[in-house]
């Protein structure tokens, strides 16, 4: 995705997703890989520590799902 694809995703300026990337790299949560198949290309993937970081995110967002859903049955949904 080019940064114009994801402002209209998130419905957010370019500048800001340009902000974003830079202090996710500065922080050493991503990296650039360059596409094989195509030179000015890259890939952002994250490092260790994004992979980190994702995996505690995602054990929150459950946590708290089940903290304050799991009471509630099929039907109230």
């Amino acid at each position: 995705m080019y940064y114009n694809e994801i402002a209209t995703q998130f419905a957010i300026f370019k500048s800001a997703v340009s902000q974003v990337h830079a202090k996710l790299k500065a922080q050493n949560f991503i990296t650039h890989e360059s596409n094989p198949n195509n030179h000015r290309e890259f890939f952002i993937v994250l490092t260790e520590k994004g992979l980190t970081y994702q995996k505690l995110s995602e054990e929150a967002d459950k946590d708290f799902l089940m903290k304050h859903f799991s009471d509630i049955d099929l039907e109230q949904l």
